[in-house]
């Protein structure tokens, strides 16, 4: 009986420790945890009203006191589930330009019509609009890069298009100063880049032109160089040419094969079939370009012009080869996959059986941009192996990316200053920034 006694005994106080140990962590977990909402008070706490914190870059700086006065910077919050993290990010931008001093004016717009962010500048009676779905490293440029469409001195841009081919591109790229180029002269050094689209054989005196103009520092664009498809869409025939620009050319390491790039990933066009009907069928001769950075490997270019670049067409490209020198940065920006080379491409039509078999496929360069010099002297060079952005491939909606959009990309790196087209991407510093 007193040994039961004992063993209850001794259970009681064991049972009473542990009692109180328990308490006693329970107040230290008290001390740690915050305190439970009460009935009044269930919604959760407010986030920070302090937004996170933008440090402008030089350039950004440089172009946003370019802006004249009365110029609004609209940042825009659209009604989605995303408005408070791009609310966030815009009120933090707009602060950030405000404090950088000068004319211009930054403001923060909600907006119930739409369900993206945008970023709008108003100069007057002209609006330059900018709409982007995700902030993301690339933000800032995107930013400098529209301020500057409507800063002043406005950009120059000369246009060599004996063709007439690019009405539409001319018209879409607002927020530059266009002027017409003949290279029956020399070119002005006060235009900030040059367009030459879809050149027929030069002479050698309008070739001297555009080499004197690199020399002194400044930026071309040859589009679709020696290839004519006769301005209709899909072509009957295509002529391949020499451009007469060989010689230029290889100051910078490029050659032009006389030969037509076709790929196994191409648009598809009306095609005739047996009995006499048409079926939108895959045509070799019209490469579609895949910047596609989720599904490519290796990684594509992080090149400035690749940027949203996606799915591009790019018709009737020729062959581009490449030759390394030193005094040359040369990039491949856009390539086309599981491609291979025709040389009898007179009848280019739909009609036309292409067929891979027995032709050694690979990858081809499909635009190049070529840098030489620095500093003031430093000079930009884009060689598209197609003419993509021609009003016959862009009449029309075919599922791509605009190809109008990679043309900006191409001018924008090319007449814009280096300090801005050069601008590091960054990671935003908070999450609530990407989305």
């Amino acid at each position: 009986m007193r040994r039961g006694r004992g063993a209850r005994w001794r259970a009681a106080v064991l049972g009473a420790l542990v009692a109180v140990a328990a308490g006693a962590c329970d107040d230290r977990a008290d001390e740690r945890a915050p305190s439970a909402p009460t009935p009044e008070s269930t919604e959760p706490a407010d986030e920070p009203d302090e937004p996170a914190r933008v440090e402008l870059a030089d350039a950004t700086r440089a172009v946003w006191r370019r802006l004249p006065g009365r110029t609004q910077v609209e940042w825009r919050v659209p009604a989605s589930s995303n408005a408070p993290r791009w609310e966030r990010t815009a009120r933090a931008w707009v602060h950030a330009l405000n404090d950088a001093g000068g004319p211009a004016t930054a403001l923060l717009r909600p907006d119930e019509t739409t369900e993206r962010p945008a970023v709008r500048v108003r100069r007057g009676a002209e609006t330059y609009a900018w709409e982007e779905a995700s902030a993301g490293p690339h933000l800032e440029y995107r930013v400098a890069r529209l301020l500057a469409r409507a800063a002043d001195p406005p950009t120059r841009l000369g246009w060599f298009d004996p063709g007439r081919r690019m009405g539409r591109a001319r018209a879409a790229l607002r927020g530059y100063r266009s002027e017409e180029v003949t290279l029956a002269e020399a070119i002005s050094p006060d235009l900030d880049a040059v367009v030459v689209a879809s050149p027929g054989p030069l002479t050698p005196a309008r070739r001297e032109h555009l080499r004197r103009y690199l020399e002194t520092g400044g930026s071309v664009a040859l589009l679709g160089p020696g290839v004519d498809g006769g301005g209709t869409w899909p072509p009957t025939r295509v002529r391949i040419r020499d451009p007469g620009l060989a010689p230029l050319l290889g100051e910078w390491g490029v050659r032009l094969s006389p030969r037509l790039v076709l790929a196994e990933m191409s648009l598809r066009v009306p095609t005739p079939v047996p009995g006499g009907s048409r079926l939108p069928l895959p045509y070799p001769p019209a490469p579609v370009v895949c910047h596609c950075p989720a599904f490519s490997v290796p990684p594509p270019s992080a090149h400035r012009i690749a940027l949203d670049a996606g799915q591009v067409p790019f018709p009737l490209a020729l062959a581009i080869e490449l030759d390394a020198r030193e005094d040359v940065d040369a990039e491949v920006v856009l390539r086309a996959e599981r491609a291979w080379l025709e040389e009898d491409v007179a009848e280019a039509g739909p009609h036309v059986p292409w067929t891979p078999e027995g032709r050694e496929r690979s990858t081809r360069p499909m635009l190049i941009a070529l840098t030489r010099g620095a500093g003031d002297a430093r000079r930009r060079l884009v060689v598209a192996a197609s003419p993509f952005a021609d009003d016959a491939f862009v009449a029309e909606d075919r599922g791509y990316a605009d190809p109008l959009a990679l043309l900006a990309n191409v001018v924008d790196w090319l007449a814009l200053p280096w300090e801005l087209v050069s601008l590091a991407p960054r990671r935003p510093p908070s999450p609530m920034w990407a989305f």
